[in-house]
């Protein structure tokens, strides 16, 4: 009798999707949708941002066309975002293959949503409700996923991790950049390292990375600036013996790049249990610190430099989870104080950068983080 039973609850549970996609019964969607990491809410330039992801698996023996997401907020009826079409197609990712131009999904196929959410300025939700509706053999299905919303205080707030004027958030917070939409898996985790990570360039007036020779790193105006801690902590790791780039250049580099050259010279300054601010891009010989120093904030680390995977000299800073420096979750942040001086249009490429940028009047910001191709002046408390 144990044995039947059995039987019997493994006939229905096989059919669900089946019955599922034919319309048959009051079933949802046969998919699986999961996040990862909670959101959390982080001010920049008016307005609140949630940056998460959404992990589709599909359960359905036919192919899955995802046609629309719709968000609410809290118990709200009326949606705060709705995404369908050539958006919501630009905001997926497709792991397991190429998609068509419907954006279907294959029976057993896993596909992966990038959300950055941006709501009117104050906004603290505790709580979003997602409905997801797919399309499957001439049905419309639709699921509904809510998930919790950490609070704002989760987000720490940081000092500034450079000196002075002239540096471009570049690739920083958005949804259609390289770093949002680099899933790094390692040791069986699959993460987002760099969800919030900026690489800051420098420029002139011009929007040039450089004066005189584009082949001399030490004519870019970052090359040897002073690099920060953004809070109190306790170092980490750190590596100050990589061999610098013998040149700015697209590809070429000094050592073979892998999970242990990726960063160059860097410094790993962990802040608070299970949050570790990662710089990347150091100059050989410079780091100032050794693992076990406590430093205070505004302590000079290191120089940047033109170490590890960098096609011009640059500094890489993300806060994560863990000391792994790549693949660890990346986790949000505020800084203290900046200006918005400006915005820059992105390149083409970023060996021998000339990009156009666009001054405009200073704008302070406060406890918000610095969103994607903003110029920044850091306060002028960080210019001493």
């Amino acid at each position: 009798m144990p044995i039947r039973r059995l039987l019997v609850v493994s006939s229905i549970i096989a059919i669900l999707p089946l019955a599922a996609v034919s319309g048959q019964g009051p079933f949802p969607a046969p998919i699986g949708v999961r996040v990862p990491v909670l959101p959390t809410p982080v001010a920049g330039m008016g307005k609140t941002w949630l940056a998460y992801e959404l992990h589709l698996s599909s359960f359905a023996p036919v192919p899955v066309t995802l046609s629309k997401i719709a968000v609410f907020a809290d118990q709200g009826t009326a949606p705060v975002a709705t995404w369908t079409g050539k958006e919501l197609l630009g905001m997926r990712l497709w792991p397991s293959g190429k998609p068509d131009s419907t954006g279907s999904l294959a029976p057993g196929g896993f596909d992966v949503v990038f959300v950055w959410l941006g709501l009117p300025p104050g906004s603290r939700p505790a709580s979003l409700r997602h409905v997801v509706t797919v399309q499957a053999a001439g049905t419309e299905l639709s699921v509904e996923v809510p998930i919790a919303v950490n609070p704002p205080s989760d987000a720490p707030i940081f000092g500034p991790p450079l000196r002075g004027s002239g540096w471009v958030a570049a690739f920083g917070p958005a949804n259609a950049n390289g770093h949002q939409r680099t899933i790094v898996p390692i040791h069986g985790r699959a993460a987002v390292v760099q969800r919030y990570a900026i690489d800051f360039y420098r420029v002139d007036a011009a929007g040039h990375l450089f004066k005189g020779d584009t082949t001399s790193k030490k004519d870019y105006y970052a090359y040897g600036a002073a690099v920060l801690a953004v809070a109190d902590g306790i170092i980490a790791a750190e590596k100050n013996d990589q061999p610098e780039n013998e040149l700015p250049h697209a590809s070429r580099r000094a050592v073979p790049i892998t999970l242990q050259t990726i960063g160059g010279n860097y410094v790993m300054l962990e802040v608070a249990p299970e949050r570790y601010v990662f710089y990347a891009h150091l100059q050989t010989g410079s780091v100032r610190v050794k693992v076990g120093d406590r430093v205070r904030r505004g302590q000079v680390l290191g120089l940047l430099g033109l170490s590890g995977n960098t096609p011009a000299p640059h500094l890489h800073v993300h806060l994560g989870d863990t000391i792994e420096p790549i693949g660890s979750e990346g986790l949000p942040y505020v800084i203290d104080e900046f200006e918005v001086v400006g915005e820059c249009q992105a390149p083409a490429d970023l060996w021998g950068w000339l990009t156009s940028c666009r001054a405009s009047a200073p704008d302070r910001r406060r406890n918000e983080i610095p969103l994607s191709w903003k110029l920044i002046r850091f306060a002028p408390d960080s210019l001493r």
